[in-house]
């Protein structure tokens, strides 16, 4: 099978997108969290790892599946065509969003910042020397 064909089925065995960090578990172990998760227990958004398996976790469901290959790229679950989209900066993220927000504090620490709009948007962003730059958007349920 074509690795992208493979990539965009969205399934590695029986491990793919939507399934609990629970299931995950019990098919393939305890995993290791992301340093993230054990300075901040709760957090959101962070990879589980099992080798080169990352899971990547968001409200207790699989939201991402990565397999790092070496020699080669990261194979990632489901494909998208760019992960890691131009930076903006957050006042013009902000400027554009044109709605109300509020600091969202289980994703702000370290050099990174995150909000959360009344309708459960979240945006992160990290810090660099002079500016904020978005890094992630996501919609949950709050």
């Amino acid at each position: 099978m074509d690795i992208f064909a493979f990539a965009a089925s969205g399934h590695l065995g029986p491990i793919h997108c939507g399934m609990s960090l629970d299931e995950a578990e019990t098919l393939l172990g305890p995993g290791s969290p992301h340093p993230a998760i054990r300075m901040k227990p709760g957090i959101d958004g962070y990879p589980y790892y099992w080798e080169s398996l990352a899971l990547t976790i968001r409200g207790g469901i699989v939201e991402d599946v990565t397999v790092h290959t070496w020699p080669g790229p990261a194979i990632r679950l489901p494909l998208t065509p760019d992960p890691y989209p131009a930076p903006i900066k957050r006042e013009d993220f902000l400027k554009a969003l044109d709605c109300e927000y509020e600091v969202y504090e289980p994703l702000t620490f370290g050099s990174q910042s995150a909000i959360v709009t009344e309708a459960g948007v979240q945006a992160a962003f990290y810090h660099d020397d002079e500016d904020e730059f978005l890094i992630m958007v996501s919609k949950y349920a709050r």
